[in-house]
């Protein structure tokens, strides 16, 4: 890796319970990254189809892990939405956004 976690960009993480379906009755979760702006969008959006997977992003990632954080973390998934600040080093960003070296 060419970065660390520390020194890494900064990016928010909105996630927002889209409609049910068949598939998943409580509907998937719509999860965009946004820019330190809030305004740029980056990369595609990601589906997820558990709360879990929302959690462990939190749990791998987060720029601010403290009780309080967390607190808000849960209340965004039981209400629908939510966010949290993650930092990701260059060659994560670089994925991301699409511009990695293949």
């Amino acid at each position: 890796m060419t970065g660390t976690a520390k020194d890494g960009q900064r990016i928010f993480v909105d996630f927002q319970r889209g409609a049910p379906n068949t598939a998943h009755p409580k509907g998937v979760w719509i999860v965009t990254y946004k820019h330190t702006n809030l305004q740029t969008t980056l990369g595609k959006p990601s589906r997820f189809g558990h709360d879990d997977l929302i959690r462990k992003l939190y749990e791998r990632a987060a720029d601010t892990r403290n009780l309080e954080a967390e607190n808000l973390l849960e209340m965004g998934i039981r209400g629908g939405r939510g966010g949290f600040w993650i930092r990701l080093n260059s060659d994560e960003y670089a994925r991301l956004c699409g511009t990695a070296k293949r």
